[in-house]
């Protein structure tokens, strides 16, 4: 008799420490939840985010706040949104620059993304576009290449700044293509960049689809080529850089979300529907391919595998370069 009723105690012990986030995942959220933008209002971060807010309310049946830290490209609020609390009331966009870049250029304050964050999905890949002002003399890849090579001391190419994607990826092209060129840094985005370069004050940049596009449609601006494997979809007669003559280069961006690291996993899994159902809703949807963009709306296992991977590749290519923040 007493021997069952201690084993109907313990029993009892084990359901209850069990029942604890069980419960914890079927009651969440019970409150407004948060997502943290590390970049202003009007950014593509913050416009994307927007997008998905009504979407993500209807799943959640609860307000979601957009909480816009901009600063230091980016890495003060990943940094917060890395120490927030792991209850699921916090949640940051990431994106390739603020998880897999960042980190390694400041070693005093930067955080690790592989422990400090847990990845929920990622929403879309972009490829960038290799462009050149519409009456440059360079008409192709081949043409920048051979001139390049010509002369090793002519050719600039704009980026966001030491370290930045735009930056890393004109190395990357250097590098496979074998020319030499000068990076020059901008603190604006792509708007100050394309900018000069319509202007003349710079030979190339590489862009996103979103704001390159529009210039290219209106003859102020000429698509030498993409930096993805694969062409884009709404810009079909514009070549890879690997198709035109640098095999093997294939450099995308990607963006998604993330939780702190601790955050059940009953609410990881909660969330990661949420989000996943709200992208592939066909307004989203729609939105994303409109801009040049590929819809990923991927697993929580595919976002995981791809920060390790990236943060990795990305931390080597920092390291080769000798970059350390400002």
């Amino acid at each position: 008799m007493k021997l069952t009723r201690l084993v109907l105690i313990g029993v009892l012990i084990i359901l209850s420490l069990i029942s604890v986030p069980l419960f914890a995942g079927d009651e969440y959220p019970n409150k407004p939840v948060r997502i943290i933008v590390p970049f202003g209002p009007g950014s593509g971060s913050d416009v994307r985010t927007r997008q998905l807010v009504p979407l993500l309310s209807q799943r959640l049946k609860q307000p979601i706040i957009v909480d816009n830290r901009p600063a230091a490209a980016g890495s003060i609020g990943t940094q917060l949104a890395a120490r927030s609390s792991p209850d699921g009331y916090s949640i940051t966009y990431i994106l390739t620059g603020t998880v897999c870049i960042n980190p390694h250029l400041d070693q005093q304050t930067a955080f690790n993304p592989l422990k400090d964050l847990v990845p929920l999905i990622v929403t879309m890949r972009t490829a960038l576009i290799m462009a050149v002002k519409a009456d440059s003399p360079i008409r192709s890849v081949q043409d920048l290449i051979k001139q390049a090579k010509a002369n090793p001391d002519r050719f600039n190419y704009g980026t966001s700044g030491p370290g930045s994607v735009q930056h890393l990826i004109g190395e990357q092209f250097k590098k496979k293509a074998g020319v030499q060129m000068l990076a020059i840094p901008y603190k604006g985005g792509d708007g100050t960049t394309l900018a000069d370069l319509m202007g003349g004050q710079i030979d190339i940049a590489f862009a996103s689809p979103l704001t390159t596009m529009p210039l290219v449609e209106g003859g102020k601006l000429r698509a030498l080529a993409v930096t993805s494997a694969k062409r884009l979809a709404n810009l079909p007669n514009v070549p890879t850089i690997a198709e035109s003559g640098v095999p093997g280069y294939d450099e995308t961006v990607w963006s998604g979300y993330a939780v702190p690291a601790g955050t059940p996993d009953a609410i990881v899994k909660k969330l990661h529907s949420a989000f996943q159902s709200a992208m592939l809703s066909p307004e989203f949807r729609e939105d994303i391919t409109q801009s040049g963009a590929e819809l990923i709306a991927s697993s929580q296992q595919y976002a995981a595998q791809l920060l390790k991977a990236d943060y990795e590749r990305y931390g080597k290519i920092v390291k080769d370069l000798g970059l350390k923040a400002d």
